[in-house]
């Protein structure tokens, strides 16, 4: 018993290390940014819109990119609605429908200064490591 339980056993560790070095390094999108909470982030944001005064009411787009990984975020929101600055690394270009898209190669960290006016909603789609489909999506209301 002991003589087939030993190969069997070594098999095992050696598939289970192959499955792992096969899956894409992770995308990490931290709570908060350089800009305070992160809106990418897993968990939900809750959002204020800027007052005349600019209390505190800034965001981060951030994400933190290992070697050989590509992210790609869409936002969809109201021209007048969402504003970003001081973007550092993400390449930005807007679309024919208007849409923001924010892309990023690793390894680096990407952050970005973003602060919402008036009342509104915006839909964010993110694709990790050229997916055609979203891996993730969100909403944020303000």
């Amino acid at each position: 018993m002991k003589k087939l339980f030993f190969p069997f056993s070594i098999m095992l560790i050696f598939s289970l290390l192959a499955m792992e070095c096969g899956k894409d390094p992770l995308i990490v999108y931290p709570e908060t940014g350089l800009n305070g909470d992160n809106i990418l982030r897993e968990s939900d944001v809750e959002i204020s819109a800027m007052d005349e005064a600019y209390d505190d009411h800034e965001y981060s787009l951030r994400a933190e990119l290992p070697e050989d990984t590509t992210l790609k975020v869409i936002i969809s929101a109201p021209d007048d609605g969402v504003f970003f600055f001081d973007e550092v690394n993400w390449d930005r270009t807007n679309t024919e429908s208007g849409d923001k898209q924010f892309t990023a190669v690793g390894p680096l960290n990407y952050d970005a200064l973003v602060r919402f006016t008036g009342t509104g909603s915006a839909e964010i789609r993110i694709y990790e490591n050229g997916s055609e489909e979203p891996t993730r999506m969100k909403t944020l209301s303000w």
